[in-house]
């Protein structure tokens, strides 16, 4: 009995104090998770509605050239003969997969934005799991562009489990003060 009105009264001093200030950090982290979230999710509904088009190069030449970006130049090309070269359940696939892409950017940046301790376990398993093919990128194709995802991507990791690390020696620490027979 003892324990658990003492755990409501921490409870209640910790409702007192107010929320805690989320860092600046964490919330430019969330920011960046959000708009990638977004940009899979629009990515993924635009390719569900091309995968109905009567003409599939058409329907993305007009995207591109709506994009201010010049429908025969090289980069257009590849992307509409890579684009109509896949089959139709390929394509579906891969809108499915931008969709659980987009799923996991929002989920990890909405709670990333409400300081969930959760959110941060979450974002480090699932960045930490690109960085091997980025790695990978780099060494086979190496860019400012791969070499800066890397980089953002390592310090994002590192930054998230040095804050669940800190989370945890709290909690022990709290867990301690709370129960002084523990060692």
């Amino acid at each position: 009995m003892h324990r658990l009105l003492r755990r409501q009264t921490l409870h209640l001093a910790r409702i007192s104090r107010g929320p805690q200030r989320v860092p600046l950090l964490i919330r430019f982290i969330a920011v960046g998770k959000v708009i990638k979230g977004v940009t899979f999710l629009l990515g993924a509904l635009f390719l569900a509605r091309l995968i109905h088009a009567p003409d599939l190069a058409e329907a993305i030449a007009t995207l591109i050239a709506h994009l201010h970006i010049d429908p025969e130049g090289t980069r257009a090309q590849k992307a509409i003969e890579w684009v109509t070269g896949l089959p139709h359940a390929r394509l579906v696939l891969v809108a499915a997969g931008m969709s659980t892409y987009a799923a996991i950017y929002l989920i990890e940046g909405l709670g990333l934005w409400f300081d969930r301790p959760w959110a941060e376990w979450l974002t480090v398993v699932a960045t930490a799991l690109f960085i091997p093919f980025e790695i990978e990128h780099l060494i086979h194709r190496p860019s400012f562009g791969i070499g800066l995802t890397l980089f953002l991507n390592l310090a994002v990791v590192g930054y998230l489990a040095w804050r669940i690390k800190l989370r945890l020696a709290q909690h022990a620490a709290h867990q301690k003060r709370s129960d002084p027979t523990k060692e």
